[in-house]
């Protein structure tokens, strides 16, 4: 299967193009790419499905002077080399969970005490078979937890909708804090599983 497919979405003076391309297998090639713009409509930022952001900069006259490169899995664990309560390992790659599988942590660990002190951010790469789907309900939480003292400190949900395509690996990214207080705890990323739709965890990390 060969397709492109592009849609402009314009919100609270954003605009984010959507670009997916998908090829068989679908679960293994396709992501999507997200394009940010500013209020003049100037490009200030691309999130690419495959784990780098670009982040423009620009001068008094508008020219673009600045680019800033993050590569957001330097630091990453394969989602089936994670630890699991529920799921399966996809044949087309990544760690997977549909309707038949319980609720449960689709992903945690990896335990990790590199994590320096200072704004960090987790990073998912993942993807739903629907992204159209209008329930509101939550089919993920993502979150980071210090396996140290057994707290939570950072967490988001997804819904269907928070994915901007269906069947392609798309970044979610978590903010979090580590202070001195945490300094070489064991961290962990965790995906907990609702059992409402197929998700697919391809990749885990941090910067």
């Amino acid at each position: 299967m060969s397709r492109h497919i592009r849609r402009a979405i314009a919100g609270y003076g954003i605009a984010n193009l959507i670009a997916l391309a998908s090829s068989a297998p679908v679960f293994a090639q396709s992501s999507t790419d997200l394009y940010s713009y500013d209020a003049k409509g100037r490009l200030v930022q691309v999130q690419t499905g495959q784990g780098v952001k670009n982040a423009y900069s620009f001068d008094r006259s508008d020219n673009r002077s600045r680019l800033t490169v993050q590569k957001q899995l330097d630091t990453s664990w394969a989602g089936t080399a994670l630890y699991h309560q529920t799921g399966f390992a996809e044949s087309s790659g990544g760690w997977a969970a549909n309707i038949y599988s319980p609720q449960g942590y689709m992903t945690y660990g990896p335990y990790t005490n590199s994590v320096a002190i200072g704004n960090r951010t987790a990073v998912w790469r993942m993807l739903v078979d629907t992204a159209t789907y209008p329930d509101p309900a939550t089919i993920a939480v993502l979150d980071v937890y210090d396996a140290t003292t057994g707290e939570t400190i950072a967490s988001r949900t997804l819904t269907w909708t928070s994915f901007a395509a269906s069947s392609a690996y798309q970044i979610f990214e978590l903010p979090f804090t580590v202070d001195a207080g945490r300094a070489g705890h064991s961290f962990e990323f965790r995906t907990y599983y609702t059992a409402r739709a197929y998700l697919n965890v391809e990749r885990i990390g941090f910067y």
